[in-house]
C-alpha cells in the first residue's frame, strides 16, 4: 500500500493535469456518424457508398490548456435491404499548448467498424447496431497529445426515426440514438520516475452517447439540429491512481447544426454536409473542457 500511495504522489507531481484530458477521437463522434449515415438510405435499399469528412476542432479547458485538431474521416457504407455495415477511420494533426506545454503530432485514428438490422414500419425507422473499436497504436494520452483513442472497443447502438410530416418534396423528421461503448483495458506508461516510464494497467472504461436531432428536408436540401450528452465512467489503473479516477471521467454537452444538399454527379448520388457543434464538459472543473467548438465538411457518394 505504501508504494502504491507513493507512486500516486509522484504521479500528481511529475504528470501535469492538464495532459490527462488531451486525448482526442473524430470517428467516435456521434454527431458527425449521425450526419453522414442516413443520407441516402431513402433512396436506395441496395448500395455502396463512400465519403472523405474534413474536420477542424478546437479545444479550451478550465485551466488555460488550448487544443486543435485538424483531420479527415474516410467512410465506407453499404446498405443492402435491411442489413447495412460502415467503416470509419481517420488521420489528424492534434497540437496542445499551455503553460508548460508545446506539442504536436500527426497520428491515426481507431478504426471504428459498425454493422446492424434495420426494421421500418410507416413512418418509423428503428436500427440495432453492434460497434468494434481497434486501435492503431498505443495509448500516450496521459503524458502527450494523442489522436485516437488507443484502446481495443465494442458495444452496441440504437436508432430511431420518426418521419411526423411527408410529402413528396418535403419531409420533417425527429431522430434519436443511444450508445453504449466498453474500451478494454490497455498497458500505459507514466513518467513515476523521471526519465524512467513505470507501467500500469489502464481501464479507460466505458461510454454512453444519447442523441437527439430533428431534420427537415426540402427537395434537395435538409437541415438538422440537435443535442448530444456523453459520459464517460469507471476509469482507473492498476496499480490505483487517485487522479485518474477523479480527472479522466467526464460529463460533455454538446449542440450542432448541419446543413446537407443532395445532388447527381454524373449517375451517381452525392450529397454535400456541412456542420458545427459546440460543446462544454460538466465535469471535470479542473483538467475538463469549457469550450469545444468543431466544424466538418463532407462529400458522400454512391459508388
Amino acid at each position: 500500500m505504501r508504494s502504491i500511495f507513493g507512486k500516486a504522489i509522484l504521479v500528481c507531481v511529475c504528470l501535469p493535469s492538464v495532459l490527462l484530458s488531451n486525448t482526442v477521437s473524430f470517428v467516435y463522434n456521434l454527431r458527425i456518424a449521425e450526419a453522414t449515415k442516413q443520407y441516402i438510405s431513402m433512396e436506395q435499399a441496395h448500395f455502396y457508398a463512400g465519403g472523405i469528412t474534413a474536420v477542424g476542432q478546437s479545444r479550451h479547458t478550465y485551466d488555460g490548456s488550448h487544443q486543435n485538431t485538424e483531420g479527415v474521416i474516410i467512410t465506407f457504407l453499404t446498405e443492402q435491404g435491411p442489413w447495412y455495415v460502415r467503416a470509419d477511420g481517420a488521420i489528424a494533426r492534434d497540437e496542445e499548448k499551455a503553460v508548460m506545454t508545446d506539442a504536436s503530432r500527426t497520428e491515426l485514428d481507431d478504426i471504428l467498424i459498425m454493422g446492424g438490422y434495420s426494421w421500418v414500419h410507416d413512418e418509423i425507422k428503428m436500427t440495432l447496431s453492434g460497434i468494434l473499436g481497434i486501435p492503431t497504436h498505443q495509448n500516450w494520452g496521459l503524458i502527450e497529445p494523442q489522436f485516437g483513442i488507443g484502446h481495443a472497443s465494442l458495444g452496441g447502438q440504437f436508432d430511431t426515426s420518426w418521419t411526423y410530416y411527408d410529402e413528396p418534396q418535403k419531409k420533417h423528421a425527429l431522430w434519436g440514438a443511444a450508445r453504449y461503448i466498453h474500451f478494454f483495458p490497455r498497458t500505459v506508461y507514466l513518467p513515476i520516475k523521471p526519465p524512467c516510464l513505470s507501467p500500469f494497467a489502464f481501464h479507460l472504461g466505458n461510454t454512453i452517447d444519447l442523441f437527439f436531432a430533428h431534420n427537415s428536408l426540402w427537395g434537395r436540401h435538409s437541415f438538422e439540429f440537435g443535442y448530444n450528452p456523453t459520459f464517460l465512467f469507471h476509469s482507473y489503473t492498476e496499480p490505483f491512481l487517485e487522479i485518474i479516477e477523479e480527472e479522466v471521467p467526464f460529463i460533455r454537452s454538446s449542440f450542432y447544426v448541419s446543413y446537407h444538399c443532395r445532388f447527381l454527379k454524373g449517375r451517381h448520388l452525392s450529397k454535400l454536409v456541412v456542420g458545427f457543434s459546440y460543446g462544454a464538459d460538466h465535469r471535470p472543473q479542473t483538467v475538463g473542457y469549457h469550450r469545444i467548438m468543431t466544424g466538418w465538411l463532407g462529400y458522400n457518394f454512391i459508388f
